[in-house]
């Protein structure tokens, strides 16, 4: 079963247990500058494969950082957050 399959009952199982408090982040795809395509960047060639060319949402590894801070700090006990950055990608 793929990993994404069990994500949704992992976490509402978490969220199950009295007197634990948790905070899930769902997170999307991470990207930073050391996790860039940078070889196929250099090469000229397409940094995503037309196949891979889909419909995705990321977030930026300081955005994540400080959302995990904020989760921590501000975020109520036993909630669900999902991650994503909202930054326009056309260019």
């Amino acid at each position: 079963m793929p990993v994404a399959a069990l994500m949704p009952s992992a976490s509402y199982a978490l969220l199950a247990h009295r007197g634990v408090v948790v905070s899930i982040l769902r997170v999307p795809g991470i990207y930073a500058a050391d996790r860039l395509p940078l070889d196929r960047l250099r090469k000229g060639t397409p940094a995503l494969c037309a196949a891979d060319d889909v419909y995705t949402n990321h977030i930026h590894a300081d955005d994540l950082a400080m959302l995990t801070c904020a989760a921590l700090r501000y975020g109520r006990s036993n909630r669900i957050y999902n991650a994503s950055d909202d930054s326009d990608q056309d260019g």
